[in-house]
């Protein structure tokens, strides 16, 4: 994804509630609840209404900035958002304790595993992906599906013994992970697929750039957030209270629909490039190349 030291995992609810704590210190208060309805008036936010966790009746908070981050539920909010819902099963596996909490190596895999076939099923190959924890424990996702509706709530949604057996079935049968740290499946999850795990605080970084400007114009994208952490077909689009595009992350600039373009600069470090194999031979052929051209040139000048 990037070049060694460029980039890191962290535990997602760790990490979230750290930045959680964080914010309730400089005085954010969090209120846990079931938004309804995002108000506004001529294209402008004038407010959120929800229904608490503990409650049943509608509740109006006025705000003049909303920052949409439901997930698939989004466009319960604002129809017009181009979401769409995918689940995936997920499980996490807990090291034995007799296993030194350093001997697990902390990289992401993102497999793809072929195996053979058994007497209940024939050869396949699997795409699970793996994530070491910092606590001992070894999250490991599979594929999305859509084989059951999205429920009114996280909570709702419905999940499938049999596809957190097959994860287990596909990481023990596959041998990609050493049997000694292989432990206990502790719990059996149902998150919704997200594909933004490289560039996750980039957006809300941006955003803050756009809620609070103070004459910032330009947003500086550090690697791992850099192209080649990219495909030229990535892009997240924001959308404001009504539905209208505001904010386009894409392949080489960010995009303020109503207010002018603000550029993104990527800072990619040479040894980056180098890295890259197929990058390395490019730039030799071109470099020969001009060499031949230049060659041919100069023939043709003493000859004349």
């Amino acid at each position: 994804m990037a070049p060694s030291g460029d980039s890191a995992q962290v535990h997602p609810y760790l990490f979230t509630a750290y930045l959680l704590k964080l914010a309730a210190e400089k005085g954010v208060e969090f209120v846990k609840g079931r938004a309804t309805v995002l108000e506004s008036d001529s294209g402008h936010a004038t407010g959120v209404r929800y229904i608490p966790v503990d409650g049943t009746e509608e509740v109006h908070i006025p705000a003049d900035c909303i920052i949409l981050a439901a997930g698939p539920w989004s466009p319960s909010l604002i129809p017009a958002l181009p979401i769409v819902t995918t689940r995936a099963h997920s499980i996490v596996i807990k090291s034995p304790s007799s296993v030194d909490p350093n001997a697990v190596a902390p990289y992401a895999l993102f497999t793809s595993l072929a195996l053979p076939k058994t007497p209940r099923r024939g050869a396949e190959t699997v795409t699970p992906e793996i994530y070491p924890r910092p606590n001992q424990t070894i999250y490991m996702c599979g594929p999305g599906d859509s084989r059951a509706p999205l429920p009114p709530t996280v909570d709702d949604v419905e999940v499938e013994k049999a596809a957190c057996e097959q994860i287990w079935e596909w990481i023990s049968e596959s041998g990609i992970i050493e049997r000694w740290a292989l432990g206990e499946v502790t719990t059996c999850r149902r998150p919704f697929s997200c594909n933004v795990i490289t560039i996750c605080p980039m957006p809300p970084y941006s955003l803050l750039k756009l809620v609070f400007p103070e004459g910032a114009t330009d947003i500086e994208v550090f690697p791992p957030f850099a192209p080649q952490s990219m495909t030229r077909s990535t892009h997240i689009t924001y959308l404001d209270t009504i539905g209208r595009p505001v904010i386009t992350f894409a392949y080489k600039d960010l995009t303020d629909r109503h207010a002018g373009v603000i550029y993104a600069t990527y800072k990619v470090p040479f040894s980056a490039h180098l890295q890259k194999p197929k990058a390395v031979a490019t730039a030799f052929l071109g470099l020969f190349a001009l060499a031949i051209m230049a060659r041919r040139v100069d023939l043709r000048i003493s000859k004349t």
